[in-house]
């Protein structure tokens, strides 16, 4: 991953030194692309520091699943998300703004703060992965005849939660709607993008439509607010970084050989040296599934950024991790007995031969 190095070398020498939200200030350039060969059978893992791989799969499988709360992540031994999440302060202090401001009479903020909604711990707003699986739409009647899912196009996980929903109706509740109608009715008042994306990939794998966006400027953090003060009021905890990608199929290489899948992401912002080994290795995943789910060849991942950069405390470390020598990249090992992209467990995916360099320290700034 010699482009990473590169990548390391254009930001420490070409970069704009400037504030940023976090206080701890940026050296940035605009406008980047990095590209990654996956047809060989590599894995693009960052071997001149140690990027942890339990990490890297349990956040993209969090996005995949569509999850909004950071318990998944925790309940694998990961934390990335926490320093954004709702915890058990964040109520107190959001209501001690509205007093401070004068939205909020005093006496009422204790009956706030008491009935808070727990459940609302450990929340991260609806972010990439919420957005992916569950895009709002303000279609409020469906017509039946113009509905052109059938419920084998339907995500494994999205059909086995509502069913137990409709077994759970009331026998009279039950006499309205059929299980088949309630689960198309159920999957049209939102999109789910990334199963959209898989249908698509196998019946018009050459359309130039294989998008998906994590941007909705509903749901942009409003300034002033903590990350996890934003969560409270129906926004992010952050605006999303990588904000869309978009999948590109190529016939295949020989007669007999599989249609090539390519991905590429936009990020209107990175932190090159904490986030953007993660961002390379989760995507390179994601392709990687995509297409062994729709049984094609992972070809070629693209980066394409906007804000790239280095926060101003960690360029002395990224001089030192541009310096090593990259090592041989790892394999990805996915079960072979799975096509079911959603049905994608912890266990099923394996980083295999991973060589790096020892660790390196680099600060998170919220």
């Amino acid at each position: 991953m010699q482009n990473y190095q590169n990548l390391l070398k254009d930001i420490l020498e070409h970069g704009h030194d400037h504030t940023d939200r976090t206080g701890a200030g940026r050296r940035s350039i605009f406008g980047t692309q990095l590209r990654f060969d996956l047809s060989d059978g590599t894995f693009p893992l960052e071997t001149t520091r140690f990027i942890s791989e339990k990490v890297m799969i349990a956040e993209t499988l969090m996005f995949i699943g569509g999850h909004t709360n950071k318990e998944f992540l925790n309940n694998h031994g990961v934390k990335i998300w926490d320093p954004w999440a709702i915890n058990d302060q964040t109520v107190v202090n959001y209501v001690d703004k509205l007093v401070q401001a004068g939205f909020v009479k005093p006496e009422a903020a204790p009956f706030m703060v008491e009935n808070f909604n727990p459940e609302s711990i450990g929340e991260i707003g609806p972010m990439y992965g919420f957005l992916w699986r569950n895009w709002p739409t303000l279609a409020q009647n469906i017509h039946r005849e113009a509905i052109i899912r059938k419920v084998s196009d339907l995500p494994s996980d999205f059909v086995s939660s509502l069913t137990k929903v409709y077994n759970d109706l009331t026998e009279e509740a039950k006499k309205e709607t059929t299980l088949e109608d309630f689960l198309l009715i159920h999957y049209y008042s939102s999109v789910d993008q990334l199963n959209e994306l898989v249908l698509n990939l196998k019946n018009d794998p050459f359309s130039s439509r294989h998008v998906v966006t994590a941007f909705n400027p509903e749901y942009t953090p409003v300034p002033g607010f903590t990350p996890d003060e934003n969560i409270l009021i129906g926004k992010g905890c952050l605006m999303p970084c990588h904000f869309a990608f978009q999948c590109f199929v190529l016939p295949p290489k020989t007669q007999d050989g599989k249609l090539r899948l390519s991905l590429m992401w936009n990020q209107r912002s990175v932190d090159a040296a904490v986030g953007l080994p993660y961002n390379i290795a989760s995507y390179a995943l994601l392709l990687k599934l995509l297409a062994h789910c729709t049984d094609m060849e992972a070809h070629e991942l693209v980066f394409s950024g906007g804000d790239t950069h280095l926060y101003l405390p960690h360029i002395e470390t990224a001089k030192e991790q541009m310096n090593r020598e990259p090592l041989p990249l790892p394999t990805l090992w996915l079960n072979p007995d799975k096509k079911d992209l959603f049905a994608f467990t912890f266990d099923d995916i394996k980083v295999i031969g991973y060589q790096h360099h020892p660790k390196l320290k680099y600060d998170i700034f919220v």
